[in-house]
Formats: structure tokens, C-alpha cells, sequence
């Protein structure tokens, strides 16, 4: 049977297993292995809007797919940015790749609560908003299963 290797461009654990669940729901009966490759996003370690949120998961899956042996490579960035009310959201870019196929997605949107916009104020404090957005949000599964979707037909 085929083995379809994973490699994952990020030792984060929410982002791990994130990807590993969308995987294994959209390739049930596949055999698949992951890998873990901590690729350099080449942006702040907090993107502050989203082009620099896109460009990060894509400098990730570049630096991956450059020196790391895989059928897809899988890349989330999580980012902030501001609504067109100035509110402070929370977001995810998803980049799947898969030879020279590349698909990209983003999460929902969400508001950040006051006690984390807080730490954007003057220095960065890291905080894992991935963690906020796919524990509270549950919005990483519609991206990432519509960036494997994509990719995939």
C-alpha cells in the first residue's frame, strides 16, 4: 500500500495536530506518516496583518519543501490583523502543497478578547492564538479540509 508522507513545517503542537487531524479525516483509508520540519517563516514571530500571515505559511512550505522529502507539506500561520471596524481579530492562513499544486485557505475570523489585546500593546508577548482559535473557535477544520479539498481534486 501507498504511504503518503506529511511533513508538517512547525514543532507547534496545536498546529501538529491540527494538520494530523485534517489529514486523517480527509484521507481515511490512506496510510499516512507524518514528519516535522521547523521551517523559518521569514516574518515577525506574530504577524500583524494578513499579507504577512499568508507570506509566513508560504515562506514555511518553500523552506520545507526545499530541504525535506514529502507528498504534501502543511503550513498554518496564525495572524491578527484589523476588521474594517478596527477591531482586533484573530485569523489562521492554511498552505497545503502538493508537488506543484499549492492551495491556500484561511480560518474564520474572530474577535481577540481585551486580555489578549492587551498584549499587542507595546512589546509582543508570545501567545498561542492558534491554540484560542481552534480550542474556543473551532475554525481550523473549515480551512484546512477546504485547503486539502482544493488541493486533493
Amino acid at each position: 500500500p501507498f504511504l503518503m508522507r506529511i511533513v508538517i513545517t512547525s514543532s507547534n503542537v496545536e498546529k501538529i495536530v491540527a494538520v494530523e487531524n485534517a489529514f486523517k479525516s480527509c484521507f481515511a483509508s490512506e496510510n499516512l506518516t507524518f514528519a516535522t520540519f521547523n521551517a523559518s517563516s521569514g516574518v515577525d514571530d506574530q504577524p500583524m496583518s494578513a499579507a504577512d500571515t499568508l507570506k509566513g505559511a508560504m515562506n514555511r512550505i518553500d523552506h520545507a519543501s526545499r530541504e525535506c522529502a514529502g507528498d504534501f507539506f502543511a503550513s498554518i500561520e496564525g495572524g491578527v490583523d484589523h476588521d474594517e471596524d478596527g477591531q482586533m481579530i484573530g485569523f489562521a492562513c492554511v498552505v497545503v502543497k502538493s508537488g506543484n499544486r499549492i492551495s491556500k485557505s484561511k480560518s474564520a475570523s474572530f474577535p481577540l478578547p481585551p486580555k489578549v489585546r492587551t498584549r499587542f500593546s507595546g512589546t509582543w508577548t508570545p501567545i498561542s492564538l492558534l491554540s484560542l482559535s481552534f480550542r474556543s473557535q473551532n475554525s481550523s477544520g473549515l480551512a484546512w479540509n477546504s485547503a486539502l479539498h482544493s488541493i486533493w481534486l
